[in-house]
């Protein structure tokens, strides 16, 4: 068990969760969604040797998926959704090309990812007032599966578009936006938190496609998005093979954000002297 790390319970998610390496009261909370077939605990250990040396005053959780994974009997192995087999290019390609039979499979991918979306958006406001945490002070991390949860709450979400206000960034791992062809036109984002996009170049499970094909929507959209590609890099593992990056991303964006805090502060004390 890693030092500072606890299990938590809502009631509706549960997981591990990891406390700040400062020992002071949050700033920031960063949320990991792992990928079909992992849990919570999974990424504890990446937050305690990745992220929170770095992070020191975020607390981190990590839900486990709401479902046992389809066809397995191991309780812990879980998903947050089910995604039915129709081959790995089920996503890039655009759905004129696929048959009524996939469309239908595709559509019904999509439909569990909104409903994991909403759901884990439940818990997510939860825990950020148990802090006292400004959606502008949560940064996603979602791992394959994960990923594509993550892309759903953080674009679509209505829950997570409040007065403006966006999520400090959204960070995905051999991941994309499911739907990407046509959702953003058909149901426009309700949210453009920024984005950065981490994918092997060899990946043998999510195509790499996918990230790029993502990151061209969420441009076209005016996201402010960023793509990594790791060379050589296949599925499995590439969110440790990415860890250094998006720690290094998600700091810049923490950073950005203190330095808005303290420009809006001395904004209102000039106003209040008058200056």
């Amino acid at each position: 068990m890693a030092n500072g790390e606890y299990f938590w319970d809502d009631g509706k998610m549960c997981g591990q969760m990891l406390v700040p390496k400062s020992g002071k009261k949050p700033k920031q909370l960063v949320v990991f969604l792992h990928g079909r077939s992992g849990s919570g605990p999974g990424g504890v250990q990446l937050a305690a040797e990745k992220f929170s040396e770095k992070l020191p005053d975020a607390v981190f959780y990590m839900p486990n998926g709401f479902e046992k994974l389809s066809g397995c009997d191991n309780n812990m192995i879980r998903q947050w959704f089910d995604i039915p087999n129709i081959g790995r290019d089920r996503f890039v390609k655009n759905p004129n090309e696929l048959s009524t039979e996939d469309k239908i499979k595709v559509n019904k991918t999509i439909t569990g990812c909104k409903f994991a979306a909403q759901k884990v958006n439940e818990t997510l406001k939860n825990i950020m007032g148990w802090y006292n945490i400004n959606l502008s002070d949560v940064y996603l991390c979602g791992i394959s599966q994960g990923g594509y949860t993550a892309m759903d709450m953080a674009y679509y979400s209505k829950n997570l578009a409040k007065d403006g206000e966006a999520l400090g960034g959204v960070v995905t791992f051999g991941s994309g936006m499911l739907g990407a062809h046509t959702r953003p036109d058909a149901e426009g984002f309700n949210s453009k938190p920024k984005a950065l996009l981490i994918h092997g170049a060899e990946d043998d499970l999510v195509p790499h496609d996918l990230c790029v094909l993502t990151e061209k929507t969420l441009k076209k959209h005016g996201v402010n998005v960023q793509r990594h590609d790791i060379p050589n890099q296949k599925h499995a593992g590439i969110d440790w093979a990415g860890a250094d990056i998006a720690v290094q991303q998600i700091s810049k964006w923490m950073q950005e954000r203190e330095a808005q805090n303290a420009m809006q502060m001395q904004s209102l004390k000039n106003k209040a002297s008058g200056r």
